[in-house]
């Protein structure tokens, strides 16, 4: 309860009235969305999960160096018999945790409980926040995990995952194959990755996202 306490207040701070939920770029005045895969989403296409990975690595690392402080949260749903849900995925940790140490400290909090008309519980949400730095954890893994989320082959990670860097402010959040999210305090902390990695924005939301980072006055 502590961590969560403390990501809190973080929030409160610096990303107000901006909850941790999908889809994030909407919900932030400042950010960017980038597409990660190609137009085609299949499995027979190895090629295409490389790419989807190598995008996403390429601007994980842009945003987190690896002894720098981070913030990983996950929001995730278990489902209880006999409404379990075939596509909640596995754990992020202890899995995704590279130095031991950090494997207690992991906070986890039950958020809210799920129940049916008939008052049976089919569901419980949780928080898990872990505070640590970038080499402690495998993110690669879990930014391919993520990537295939929507297929149903092991491993995927179908938890909401959302790494903070709290020197920048700066919010990471990947929601599938498709692409991921990039939210700011401030348009400062995003404008090197808008200018770098311009050609990977998402067309659909190019026009506002260019209204932000064009406008001297924004």
């Amino acid at each position: 309860m502590r961590d969560k306490l403390r990501v809190e207040s973080y929030l409160k701070e610096h990303f107000p009235n901006i909850p941790l939920e999908s889809p994030l770029f909407y919900k932030a005045p400042i950010g960017i969305r980038f597409e990660l895969g190609v137009p085609y989403r299949g499995l027979n296409r190895r090629e295409y999960f490389t790419y989807v990975c190598l995008r996403a690595s390429m601007i994980f690392q842009e945003v987190f160096k690896p002894e720098e402080d981070m913030i990983v949260v996950v929001k995730k749903y278990r489902s209880i018999e006999p409404y379990i849900c075939i596509n909640q995925g596995e754990e992020v940790f202890p899995k995704y945790i590279k130095n031991n140490k950090f494997v207690d400290q992991v906070d986890s909090v039950e958020i809210e409980k799920y129940v049916e008309a008939d008052g049976e519980l089919s569901g419980i949400s949780t928080q898990q926040t872990l505070f640590c730095k970038a080499n402690d954890i495998d993110y690669m893994g879990m930014l391919k995990a993520k990537a295939r989320q929507d297929f149903g082959v092991l491993p995927f990670i179908s938890d909401g995952v959302f790494f903070i860097n709290a020197k920048k402010n700066i919010i990471f959040y990947m929601y599938d194959d498709r692409g991921l999210d990039l939210v700011a305090e401030n348009k400062e902390s995003l404008l090197p990755l808008y200018k770098k990695f311009n050609d990977w924005i998402l067309n659909y939301d190019r026009e506002r996202i260019n209204e932000v980072f064009m406008n001297k006055n924004s």
